[in-house]
């Protein structure tokens, strides 16, 4: 179940990151009138440009799909270290 509820919320702000990313293409494209207004709109295209769109866990990591890559890699490579010691422990028993 937690594993289905992860998988949900790291596609879903992976495609809203990535639709929310496209719209300052969207609004490049608009031809504004004003020049007062064209220059807000240039500002806030020019923080678009240095700051994307992307969801973190408070701060610390970007949640998306290569998220959901790493923990699932993490919980594979923990799963074989224990399967090797726990074949070393029925070595060092049989050996007894």
């Amino acid at each position: 179940m937690h594993t289905l509820l992860l998988i949900l919320l790291c596609r879903c702000f992976n495609l809203v990151a990535r639709k929310a990313n496209l719209f300052p293409q969207t609004l490049a494209r608009i031809h504004i009138a004003e020049e007062m207004n064209q220059n807000i709109v240039d500002n806030f295209l020019t923080s678009c440009i240095r700051q994307p769109v992307q969801f973190t866990g408070r701060g610390f990591f970007t949640i998306s799909n290569r998220t959901l890559f790493n923990i699932f890699s993490a919980v594979t490579t923990y799963l074989v270290i224990l399967m090797q010691f726990k074949q070393l422990e029925e070595n060092i028993n049989h050996g007894q």
